[in-house]
């Protein structure tokens, strides 16, 4: 493309480069034993996270995650080439984190690190996928049975998951993402990988509630709100997307934390979506993602201001069990081990 008669730059691919270069130099976070939750096995809910947005809670009868994106294909192939689920990094995480049942896949939206790996996590153990149509494109692309696709149709729509019910409430996705626009719009037919990151259109954002009778759980991916969306909604613990956070003024953090957190009354929030996923999955902690694609330190020091001594802010533990309840101050329940939840998806 040209102006004025001189080749047109993106500036996109070069930001995204630049910061492969500072990411591969840059330490992870340093948490500590007042920043991180500990594992703790046993208890009657457990979460466990595997980076962005992927997280999956099991009550010992059911099991259901959120996103479930694994390969996390590297910068080279994002900016020149074209990406597909990589079934031998899917395994590996999901053998790494325990993983041994599963009914369904809730998807955040359908940019390549929320929906990609969807299909291939769920047809694993017959689960369903939750998403929006071009989720469903995306499943469909992959040979995912369409008898295994439930759609979001509306807000707060409801879905019992075994003894899990999730409601999932229309948000909006993160702004100032370098080269977001082209991966705006929806994915109006099977979508066939490979294909290029931009070709993963957003297709609609949602957060979920979770609720598990006596605990509630919203899990609010991108960094971005609707006024008003939890109106009447309680929770005890919000999973935080924080992407591009910032990059954003102190007025922005404010109301977010105030739609999201303040509005829900939840005592403890985990920032999530967070990480640098252009670095594969592996033993080591998780990076941020680096400047100029973020500003990790000022996200930490606005959230760590608007939680103050009231809102415990903590990060999960990679791949290790979190007793999610006793973490956000209820009494630990004995887990209970019943036969599997029947699968969703025959």
């Amino acid at each position: 493309m040209k102006a004025n008669g001189k080749p047109k730059m993106r500036l996109a691919p070069i930001l995204f480069l630049l910061a492969s270069v500072v990411s591969a130099c840059h330490p992870p976070y340093p948490t500590g034993a007042d920043d991180e939750l500990k594992p703790s096995p046993g208890g009657r809910l457990t979460a466990r996270f595997f980076g962005v947005s992927t997280i999956l809670l099991d009550d010992g009868n059911t099991a259901i995650i959120t996103d479930g994106f694994f390969s996390r294909p590297g910068i080279g192939r994002l900016l020149f080439g074209e990406i597909a689920p990589d079934p031998d990094r899917i395994g590996w995480a999901l053998q790494r984190g325990d993983v041994t049942k599963l009914s369904a896949v809730l998807t955040v939206h359908s940019h390549y690190d929320h929906a990609m790996d969807a299909p291939d996590v769920a047809h694993r153990w017959q689960a369903v996928v939750i998403g929006s149509p071009s989720t469903a494109n995306i499943a469909l692309g992959e040979g995912f049975p369409a008898s295994c696709i439930r759609l979001i149709e509306h807000d707060r729509q409801e879905f019992t998951i075994g003894s899990f019910g999730v409601t999932a409430f229309r948000s909006l996705h993160s702004t100032g993402v370098p080269g977001g626009a082209a991966a705006e719009g929806t994915i109006d037919a099977p979508l066939r990988p490979p294909a290029g990151r931009t070709d993963y259109k957003e297709g609609g954002t949602f957060s979920f509630l979770i609720d598990n009778r006596r605990f509630r759980i919203i899990v609010h991916a991108s960094t971005n709100y609707i006024p008003g969306m939890y109106a009447g909604v309680e929770a005890d613990v919000v999973f935080l997307g924080i992407a591009t956070l910032g990059k954003k003024s102190e007025a922005f953090a404010s109301a977010y934390w105030r739609e999201v957190v303040q509005t829900t009354k939840a005592k403890l929030v985990v920032p999530i979506h967070w990480d640098d996923f252009t670095i594969a999955l592996d033993d080591r902690p998780l990076r941020p993602a680096p400047y100029p694609l973020e500003d990790f330190p000022r996200a930490m020091a606005m959230l760590r201001a608007l939680a103050g001594k009231d809102v415990a802010l903590r990060f999960m533990p990679l791949y290790a069990p979190v007793d999610i309840e006793a973490a956000a101050g209820l009494p630990p329940r004995a887990r209970h081990n019943p036969l599997p939840a029947p699968s969703s998806c025959p």
